[in-house]
């Protein structure tokens, strides 16, 4: 993890954001992750609450720029980070998520919810650090709709297998049909769909090909419960 520098000490603006965010790294698991170790294998790099904050983090570590972090299958370059325990790793991803709100399906915030996972191929560095500056920027300025059901965003590095990228948005509802009111069901179903098309129109500036098809949901309830 790098230090975050400070600037302006006690008299730095505080604009404050609609909520705080955590960033978390994912290194390459040694062995088989299961759930039971999933959260062993994550570390918080950092937690910002107002603006100057996050445009301080964004502009002095490497973290405004996954590429810098995914393997380059153009240059077959694999990319080495240094853990705090001082190991070197490769990562595997980088997160996003409301402070408070750990990055697994168990969590009594996204328990309920679901997430629209997308795997996207052939994407260059440049595009790779574009997708995963406007994703983190909507977040952080809660841009989508109905945004304070976005709990995070999880993005893997599949490259050097696959040569594809996986982008996971978290969300605190979703369409299943729980044992809820109808009304309340109806609601969650507006929400998914407006921060579907709102994912959707987002990633069609980087991959113009990409369909409804192309992004599927994993819901979080069903999953818990097997």
């Amino acid at each position: 993890m790098d230090q975050i520098p400070k600037e302006g000490g006690e008299g730095l603006s505080k604009r404050q954001l609609g909520s705080p965010w955590t960033v978390w790294e994912k290194p390459q698991a040694e062995g088989v992750r299961n759930n039971e170790n999933y959260q062993e294998g994550l570390f918080e790099v950092f937690t910002f609450d107002s603006l100057p904050e996050f445009a301080l983090f964004w502009k002095s570590t490497p973290y405004s720029s996954i590429s810098r972090f995914f393997y380059d299958y153009e240059s077959r370059e694999l990319k080495r980070c240094r853990l705090p325990s001082g190991e070197e790793c490769t990562i595997e991803g980088l997160l996003v998520f409301r402070k408070g709100i750990h990055p697994k399906w168990e969590d009594p915030k996204n328990c309920m919810g679901c997430s629209l996972v997308v795997e996207i191929p052939g994407l260059t560095p440049r595009e790779l650090d574009g997708i995963w500056s406007d994703l983190v920027t909507g977040l952080v300025g809660e841009q989508f709709d109905h945004s304070s059901h976005v709990n995070g965003l999880r993005m893997l590095d599949r490259l050097r297998k696959s040569e594809i990228v996986k982008i996971e948005l978290w969300l605190s509802v979703g369409p299943q049909k729980l044992r809820l009111p109808p009304e309340v069901l109806e609601s969650n179903r507006a929400i998914f769909d407006a921060i579907f098309k709102n994912f959707l129109h987002l990633l069609r500036k980087y991959w113009p090909a990409i369909s409804e098809n192309h992004i599927v949901y994993n819901d979080h309830y069903r999953a818990n419960r097997v």
